[in-house]
């Protein structure tokens, strides 16, 4: 292709106008002038003549994509060096690593030079990599890393040989020291980036087989216990404990089979809020997943009067419908909920005193009595919660309910029909939310943007010059959707929209059984009740210390209080902590520690390490394994391409071969 190269050399040379000899005697004053000329117009042809090959150069250079062996950052292995990269994962013994690595040490020559890194800090290698001799290896894996969990190893080997690899020097070996377990490995992996890496296996001996509590799920009659069985296959049965307070409540024993059962452990009694750990007594390959850590639900579910306003023979079409459904679901170790359904006509005198939440679903025309009952009701500490419809015509609901309600109505505006094809355009969708609020914590983890995807395409618009009322949810036009007010002792709550699908599509969302969940449990006063699972080793997120100062989380012992974590709290606060456990937070204020109703927390080790079958077939690649096909995709890899910078040379060199021209043509 490059002999494409003499195409414009020719054309510029046949179409370069000669200067035909013409004499005049008028003109010979002119020679010397000429001479100038023809001096600058010399330079400009040649100019041209480069700048039009060095277009036509780089552009085919560009098209045929030429690279380099590109090169990364990180930290050579040099030849005399050993990398020790241990998997300090939850499942690794600490007696075994260090006995195992103090052997293979003795095999190494006196000169060899000892570098490690642990299997968890891989992805910042260049900087986590530890250097001091043998005998500094030997401190640390003595300081063994607190806070264990999950650890990714096919990535933390890769991340090592790219690191090796891309700086250059690959010439010292990998020891890979790990049990070889299928929670940290997977069975098959293309070591593409090891290519060329001397890599060599030191396996930690573990109890083949492993017995774990999965999960712990609370009813009303007992615990289910879900436990699995991995790896070889070591007993038939197991005992299991229920301990609060660090005395047993509950003994029972269990059949083991191989891989997961689920187990009921039928009359466990276990106070509302109070903090239980359920463990197994066995001796396994992981002893850290025979127990797990949580708090008691209570034992009587949430009641709920909900006033169906538009009842119906088709369950669909019937406002209570999607609501009464979403309910009966019970969220494990979660208070469930005890639903009744009446219509304004059947409910009785005593409907109200046996209620903790009242739902006023499209409730219209209601007598005088019924209205002052129901006032009467939430002042003396009942909830409330109103929701709209095609019933609640706005003057008449004003009239009817009066300061009860925490916003005046204004009157009902509609952005879409519910079977408009363009109905997502123009429909309303939640963009403001008070994450602050109780009612909306269930959202702040990962999932949360579920809520903002509703549409909405009728609501009751409410007046902003109401007496205070807080809003908790609201549309992208500042329109409230869900607030709340104080009455009295008690307090209501008004959702704008309605709770069927006449308004909204939000009953069809994800987000519809959690909410009604998280409002209802909110009205009926059952902040307390603590679900959260931490996990050791990863960030927990507490959203509950909004305004306060120092905060401190402290493990719960059987005899002392355990300080784990201390730290200044503006708003959310995220902890780590290292070991399993029940925990509380607290306040410290000059000196003295205040307890936070809803801040504490059961934590658990990540369950991803109790699978506990072998991996094989992971095979290291012979020392001169560069040559093969992985080497060959290591370097497609790793190669850096000049094409973006050839094409760059394409465009400046045009823009040069312009000015030129142009300067020719004009006369420049």
């Amino acid at each position: 292709m490059l002999g494409l190269v003499a195409v414009p050399i020719w054309l510029h040379l046949r179409r370069r106008r000669r200067a035909l000899p013409v004499h005049f005697s008028l003109f010979a004053l002119l020679a010397q002038s000429q001479k100038q000329m023809q001096a600058r117009s010399w330079l400009r042809h040649w100019l041209l003549l480069v700048l039009r090959v060095l277009v036509l150069v780089a552009f085919v250079f560009a098209v045929a994509g030429p690279y380099d062996e590109g090169g990364g950052q990180g930290a050579s292995l040099l030849s005399g060096q050993t990398l020790y990269l241990v998997d300090d994962s939850l499942s690794m013994p600490l007696g075994q690593v260090q006995a195992e690595v103090s052997r293979h040490l003795e095999t190494l020559s006196p000169g060899e030079e000892v570098l490690w890194l642990w299997g968890s800090e891989a992805e910042s290698w260049s900087s986590a990599l530890g250097t001091g001799g043998r005998e500094s290896l030997l401190q640390a894996l003595a300081s063994w890393p607190s806070g264990r969990g999950y650890v990714d190893m096919p990535m933390a080997l890769e991340r090592s040989c790219h690191g090796i690899r891309g700086a250059g020097g690959a010439r010292g070996q990998v020891v890979v020291v790990t049990d070889f377990r299928q929670g940290s490995w997977f069975s098959e992996r293309d070591w593409v980036a090891c290519a060329g890496v001397r890599l060599a296996w030191l396996e930690v001996a573990v109890v083949p087989w492993n017995v774990s509590i999965q999960e712990v799920a609370q009813d009303g009659g007992g615990l289910w216990v879900t436990l699995e069985q991995s790896g070889a296959t070591g007993v038939e049965e197991v005992v299991a404990r229920v301990e609060v307070g660090g005395d047993v409540v509950f003994e029972a024993v269990l059949p083991l089979v191989a891989g997961r059962g689920r187990h009921r452990l039928e009359g466990v009694r276990l106070e509302e809020g109070a903090a239980y750990t359920v463990r197994l007594l066995v001796k396994d390959g992981l002893a850290a997943d025979d127990t797990w850590h949580a708090f008691a639900a209570g034992g009587e579910s949430v009641r709920v009067l909900v006033v169906n306003g538009d009842s119906r023979n088709v369950p669909l079409l019937d406002e209570a419908f999607f609501l009464e459904r979403a309910l009966r679901y019970v969220q494990p170790g979660r208070r469930g909920f005890t639903v009744r359904v009446r219509s304004v006509e059947g409910i009785g005198a005593s409907d109200l005193a046996e209620s903790d939440v009242v739902v006023l679903a499209n409730v219209g025309a209601v007598g005088a009595l019924w209205v002052e009952s129901l006032k009467r009701y939430v002042s003396q500490g009942g909830s409330l919660l109103m929701t709209m419809g095609e019933r609640t015509q706005a003057e008449a609901f004003q009239r009817t309910w009066g300061d009860l309600l925490p916003r005046r109505l204004r009157g009902v505006r509609e952005l879409a029909q519910a079977s408009d094809e363009g109905r997502a355009l123009r429909a309303g969708r939640v963009s403001r939310l008070d994450w602050e609020h109780p009612v909306l914590r269930d959202f702040l983890s990962e999932g949360g943007e579920m809520l903002q995807r509703a549409l909405v395409y009728r609501y009751m618009q409410v007046e902003t010059d109401a007496r205070a009322g807080g809003v908790i949810l609201a549309l992208a036009d500042g329109a409230p959707l869900l607030v709340e007010a104080a009455y009295g002792a008690g307090r209501v709550m008004l959702l704008t929209t309605s709770v069927d699908r006449d308004w909204t599509d939000l009953p069809l969302r994800k987000a519809y059984l959690p909410l009604m969940h998280s409002v209802l449990r909110y009205l009926a006063g059952r902040r307390a009740e603590i679900s959260d699972q931490a996990v050791v080793g990863v960030p927990f997120r507490l959203g509950v210390l909004e305004g306060a100062g120092a905060v401190e989380v402290r493990r719960v012992g059987r005899w002392a209080w355990e300080r784990a974590w201390a730290g200044e709290g503006e708003g959310d606060v995220e902890v780590v902590v290292d070991e399993a456990g029940i925990y509380e937070v607290s306040e410290v204020v000059r000196g003295e520690r205040r307890m936070f109703l809803d801040a504490r927390f059961a934590a658990n080790v990540d369950r991803r390490e109790s699978e506990w079958r072998r991996v094989d077939g992971l095979v290291a690649p012979e020392p001169g394994a560069g040559d093969g096909d992985s080497a060959a995709l290591w370097a497609v890899a790793t190669r850096r391409g000049w094409w973006p910078w050839l094409l760059l040379l394409v465009v400046l060199a045009l823009l040069g071969e312009t000015v030129v021209a142009c300067r020719r043509r004009w006369g420049g």
